[in-house]
């Protein structure tokens, strides 16, 4: 099986909007409306934490690694803030609801210098996340306009903070960065760019796996924020979907409108109509939906609704709101979907509570949007609803939900461009990849691909190859289409036999090596590498002699000792032969043909566990002629499970991977028509059952040159 995912959070204001007329803003004028951010930050600028609390942040310097299995319960992203002024309360999280952790946090200066770190590292928060497979990220910020401007005009202190940022996250123990820019101004639209691509790039070579998210504005008043530019360098745009009425405005009113219907109908401002907006140009997998644990309380000049304010509002944490109103009578107003309540002459209190929560995390689904941030995790004191309507919205995983993260990655054959794509289990396009050529378009050899988590980060990557006429250039690339650094050319480059690839983890680190053969018209030279910057070669040999049949290749584990063994099959014009070999070239005891020995077309392998026993089974196929598939245990006896026909009577042939795409525990396999058949893709149960949830065409029916396939996890 073959798998991808990444993530950097980078956080910024999110521009408060009236409801009842448009804010007209000048540059002047934006150091007035501070968002909550801000101003809880001015707020607790001089806090001291507690002894305990240093001890517990400062002290002890040993990281626990971060746990491959996540004790997250449900099917969206939740990016919760951390202010350090909420101490230790991140004791009392539910880590099973949480995906990430943002440590608020840092200041970023003009010079790109790193200061004001608030008690990072802080061993206790990352320790006690990374053992629930949370991750943790700092978040790093700077609230002056003029400030940010500087930095981000001037390429010497983008790189610097850029450098610093990264020794602080690794000085932490850390899983990536938020960074929290309040304001980018116009002028600064493709520093800005240039500034968080560099920024993701460096975060994603120097900490694999990391995390790397823009929070970005509720409305775009400036023209500042290219959407479509900034969600594709980034893993997560964290829209900041609060402040719509904020401390300043001049009415009181929703904090967080989910619409602005009725008495509100005059403005266009709210939390559906930005999640459209940002939809316009931004993949929905990578939008989270900042949510709000606080309201406002206001002085207004009457009850009525809405109000005008006499007086700037004061924040209150979800646990003070809900406590009062409580006491005062909550009020729904069914314009906005929020509450509120009210009390002497005059007071008005919004804030947002399980109701509207709710309604808006039912957004969240119906757009199919990554997830949620929340600002900010423990202002719900030891009250349990708002973490119970959560989980209760993103419904926990079960076999079957994490199995709707699978995607089935497919690469045209020879005759198509060298297209990749990927699909769910369904045969709905995906996003990303949607439109990757990983190599000149006008190459029209045909294109292999496999999926692995070639760098330990959960998430699997796309690895392509060409088939027969390309170069033997091997790529990787991450499940959004962006490419990593490093190339691999396994074989002499004048060389067009076509490359065949694979991926297991060979020495149970948790990071997938990369198997690669030569794949006709030559010896069946078999490489294995680990992919890092020397390209370490684990081992290299002919898999069939003199034979020049070339072969293809697959990975598994077939004996139950925790690393992935090389499974090969002869190419065309050899005989449906199967060797099994360990990771420096090895070879296995037992070895044996799949079909009958004077079929010389060529076949393809596959290795997953089809009865739940550890060991990895053998999937083949034959790669012309009629498109018989065939399962085997690796035994002595080479048990024989089950044999069909994935294409009827056509004689195309048919490549193939394996993977439980039902959730059953059972490794089911999925098939590509081959070389002369149509892009059809379909999927199979051990025993030939057809899997009618999966069958569909991965480009133009008309398309005759076949299709490869490749089953990848990622979010």
């Amino acid at each position: 099986m073959k798998t991808l995912c990444l993530v950097f959070a980078v956080l910024f204001f999110s521009w408060s909007v009236f409801l009842t007329t448009k804010f007209e803003a000048t540059a002047g004028e934006i150091n007035q409306t501070l968002s909550i951010h801000q101003l809880e930050t001015e707020k607790y600028q001089g806090y001291q934490p507690t002894t305990e609390f240093e001890n517990q942040s400062a002290s002890g310097g040993e990281i626990t690694p971060l746990a491959q299995q996540s004790a997250v319960t449900i099917n969206r992203d939740v990016f919760g803030f951390h202010p350090y002024w909420m101490t230790n309360s991140y004791e009392n999280y539910r880590y099973d609801l949480l995906s990430h952790v943002a440590y608020f946090g840092a200041k970023i200066e003009t010079n790109g210098d790193i200061t004001d770190t608030h008690e990072w590292p802080h061993y206790g928060l990352v320790n006690k996340a990374h053992q629930n497979g949370v991750k943790v990220v700092l978040v790093a910020r700077n609230f002056t306009s003029s400030e940010v401007s500087a930095l981000l005009s001037n390429s010497t202190a983008r790189s610097r903070a850029i450098n610093n940022l990264v020794t602080e996250v690794q000085k932490g123990g850390g899983d990536g960065v938020n960074i929290d820019f309040e304001y980018v101004l116009e002028p600064q639209r493709d520093n800005f760019v240039t500034f968080m691509t560099d920024l993701a790039n460096t975060f994603h070579t120097q900490i694999p796996g990391s995390h790397v998210s823009i929070d970005m504005p509720a409305v775009d008043w400036w023209n500042s924020y290219d959407y479509a530019r900034l969600g594709a360098a980034v893993d997560a745009l964290m829209i900041m979907g609060y402040d719509y009425h904020y401390a300043g405005s001049s009415q009181a009113g929703p904090v967080a409108p989910l619409a602005t219907d009725g008495k509100w109908s005059n403005s266009s401002y709210n939390v559906t109509n930005t999640i459209e907006t940002y939809l316009e140009d931004v993949d929905p997998g990578k939008i989270l939906l900042g949510v709000p644990y606080y309201g406002y309380d206001w002085e207004v000049s009457s009850n009525s609704v809405p109000a005008n304010t006499t007086s700037r509002g004061s924040a209150k944490t979800y646990a003070e709101a809900a406590g009062e109103a409580a006491t005062r009578g909550r009020q729904w107003d069914s314009d906005s979907y929020t509450p509120f309540y009210q009390y002497g002459n005059y007071h008005q209190a919004w804030y947002d509570d399980t109701e509207s929560l709710g309604s808006k995390y039912d957004l969240v689904n119906n757009q199919n949007l990554a997830g949620i941030g929340i600002w900010a995790l423990g202002y719900d004191g030891s009250r349990t609803e708002l973490w119970e309507k959560m989980e209760e919205k993103f419904e926990a995983r079960t076999d079957e939900s994490v199995n709707n993260y699978l995607s089935v990655v497919t690469g045209a054959g020879r005759g198509g461009g060298p297209h990749v794509r990927a699909f769910n289990l369904e045969g709905e396009a995906q996003a990303n990849p949607n439109k990757l050529f990983p190599y000149p378009e006008d190459f029209h050899g045909g294109i292999n691909v496999a999926t692995g988590d070639i760098d330990g980060d959960g998430e699997d990557e796309i690895i392509t190859a060409p088939k027969a006429g390309g170069g033997p250039q091997v790529r990787v690339f991450e499940g959004d289409g962006t490419p990593r650094g490093i190339e691999i050319w396994p074989f002499h480059p004048n060389s067009r036999t076509g490359i065949n690839v694979a991926t297991g983890d060979t020495d149970g680190d948790g990071k997938d090596e990369i198997t690669v053969s030569q794949e006709q018209d030559g010896h069946a030279w078999v490489k294995v590498y680990r992919y890092n910057n020397e390209k370490t070669v684990l081992g290299e040999w002919n898999a069939y002699d003199d034979a020049e049949c070339g072969a293809s290749v697959a990975m598994g584990d077939i004996d139950y000792d925790g690393q992935a063994e090389v499974i090969v099959g002869a190419g065309p014009g050899g005989g449906p032969h199967i060797r099994v070999y360990e990771a420096d070239g090895t070879r296995k005891a037992i070895q044996f043909f799949a079909f009958h020995p004077n079929y010389h077309g060529g076949i393809d392998v596959a290795a997953g566990d089809i009865d739940n026993d550890g060991k990895a089974d053998i999937g083949v196929c034959q790669q012309t002629e009629q498109a018989w598939c065939k399962v085997y245990r690796y035994n002595m006896e080479h048990t024989l499970y089950a044999e069909w026909k994935a294409y009827g009577e056509f004689t195309v042939g048919a490549r193939l991977d394996m993977a439980d795409i039902d959730g059953d525990s059972r490794a089911e396999v999925v098939t590509g028509a081959g070389a002369t058949g149509g892009p059809q893709v379909r999927a199979f149960e051990y025993d030939g059952t057809a899997f009618t949830r999966t069958n569909f065409f991965a480009y133009d029916t008309k398309f005759r040159g076949g299709v490869d396939v490749a089953v990848g996890y990622w979010e």
